[in-house]
């Protein structure tokens, strides 16, 4: 058995189980992870001597599943994108996350309660009557202080 194929058998469940989580379709969730491990083939020579393997392949996972999306113009919903943005489940309570987006400006406010409803950057951005880039930079700026605040209330 090849270096590569010890790697494989030894993460294969963690690539397919973080894909499925991610795209909740076993079929797809092989598939992208068929890709990863490819690229991650092609690309094992770029691995750091103190880079984490399963973190490498993970990201790989990652990527290819964004790419995939894209390709097929799917969107990830807002709650899932703010979940993966924490990084770990947390026990929030709704009413402080809404107190705290309450301290920000009316702007602000209008723009998170838009993303939670579904609207699009594009969309948020014509009804703000703000730039496309602008308003991803707020909602980026937004998540940021919003994790601080919940970090301040021992929230997360």
């Amino acid at each position: 058995m090849d270096a590569f194929e010890v790697l494989y058998q030894k993460y294969k469940q963690d690539v397919y189980h973080y894909l499925l989580y991610l795209c909740k379709n076993p079929s797809l969730a092989e598939d992208l992870m068929s890709e990863t491990f490819l690229k991650a083939y092609v690309s094992l020579h770029q691995l750091k001597k103190d880079e984490q393997v399963k973190t490498w392949l993970l990201t790989i996972a990652r990527n290819q599943f964004l790419s995939d999306c894209r390709k097929k113009k799917i969107t990830v919903s807002y709650e899932d994108y703010m979940d993966s943005f924490v990084k770990e489940p947390i026990p929030y309570d709704i009413s402080m996350i809404k107190e705290l987006i309450k301290q920000k400006d009316e702007r602000s406010q209008r723009l998170f309660q838009m993303r939670l409803d579904g609207y699009s950057y594009a969309e948020i951005a014509s009804a703000l009557h703000i730039s496309e880039n602008s308003c991803r930079v707020i909602d980026f700026r937004l998540k940021r202080w919003l994790k601080e605040e919940l970090k301040k209330e021992d929230a997360l």
